[in-house]
């Protein structure tokens, strides 16, 4: 785990969205969907929900995010 990829999850975590989160990070989305799949798959849990208009915590992705803030 890295520290630019729980940066990048706050981000994701705060705006709701890859998209737009990987245009605030000027990064490409695809990337920051790579360290999120890598920290789930670290953390052996799901972080978000999916859906068409953005992404949710999951229960897991909401104690990490405060974890993260901690930081």
């Amino acid at each position: 785990m890295e520290i630019t990829q729980i940066r990048h999850f706050v981000r994701i975590a705060d705006t709701g969205s890859y998209i737009k989160a990987a245009d605030l990070l000027n990064i490409g989305q695809s990337t920051l969907s790579r360290q999120v799949r890598a920290l789930e798959v670290e953390l052996r849990a799901s972080l978000f929900y999916r859906h068409g208009r953005g992404v949710l915590l999951t229960e897991a992705g909401k104690k990490f995010l405060d974890y993260a803030r901690a930081m």
